[in-house]
């Protein structure tokens, strides 16, 4: 029976490349949960969205004198999941500025802008939450991350807040589990 619900959003990263408890992360190998740390919080997320997009190829043929739709074969499949994420990290500005790699704050923070070619790629792993804190949806998914829009950083009146949008990428490793919903 369906019931309202109020859902909470968690995300999780492990980077493509970084070596967890001796894995190396990479699209054939996700690191455990144990111990949480294994995975980085990316911060408080005051909404998400996920969309599934796709590509339909449509079969016409004639029944008998006027062409007729036969069937619709998939032809691409794509699912984003767009988060709006309201703490600031050195993500956010390693994908602002498209700096290589994780920008160490340890030290200097020294990066150079633009020096990136691609995306940050690795485990996202997505979790959502009822209002009474029961795990109703869980995913982990191997995709590639950015910021979609501008950065805003000269209103001192609210928080910083920025669009994370994270593309699946195919993994035989992608998984999920839907539970506790009715």
């Amino acid at each position: 029976m369906p019931r309202s619900i109020l859902i909470g959003n968690h995300l999780f990263f492990a980077r493509e490349g970084d070596s967890i408890d001796g894995v190396t992360v990479a699209r054939d190998a996700k690191p455990d949960t144990d111990p949480e740390a294994n995975w980085t919080d990316v911060g408080i997320i005051s909404s998400a969205s996920i969309e599934n997009s796709k590509n339909e190829l449509e079969i016409w043929g004639p029944s008998p004198g006027r062409l007729a739709l036969q069937d619709v074969l998939l032809s691409r499949q794509d699912l984003m999941i767009r988060a709006t994420l309201e703490e600031a990290s050195p993500m956010l500005w390693e994908l602002l500025f498209g700096a290589v790699g994780a920008i160490d704050t340890s030290g200097t923070g020294a990066f150079v802008p633009l020096a990136k070619r691609g995306f940050v790629k690795g485990w996202w792993k997505f979790q959502q939450y009822d209002q009474n804190d029961v795990a109703i949806n869980l995913v982990d998914v191997w995709g590639r991350a950015d910021i979609t829009g501008a950065v805003d950083f000269g209103d001192q009146q609210q928080v910083i807040t920025y669009e994370l949008e994270i593309r699946l990428l195919n993994s035989a490793l992608n998984s999920g589990v839907l539970s506790n919903i009715i």
